[in-house]
């Protein structure tokens, strides 16, 4: 799985979400792929349903962007709100 701890240690967190399903699933497929060569499997499809943050620090870190951010999108709709109401 190096090649899919290289493709995520490159990319944001947002970007992990949304190409789960493209860039990280490729990657999966691949690196299987080598993994069961001459067994007699052929790995057609992968599926990377959900991305999980296991170290606590980063966790919480992403969580907190993520908040501030809901957080700033709520005050400037409130913002553009009281305009225009005005």
């Amino acid at each position: 799985m190096d090649e899919l701890r290289d493709k995520v240690s490159h990319m944001s967190m947002d970007e992990c979400i949304n190409e789960r399903k493209t860039t990280l699933t490729d990657a999966i497929v691949e690196e299987l792929s080598t993994v069961v060569v001459g067994w007699g499997i052929n790995i057609s499809v992968a599926q990377v349903a959900q991305v999980f943050i296991v170290e606590e620090e980063i966790r919480g870190q992403l969580e907190s962007e993520v908040r501030n951010t809901l957080r700033g999108n709520s005050e400037l709709s409130d913002i553009k709100r009281k305009i225009c109401s005005q």
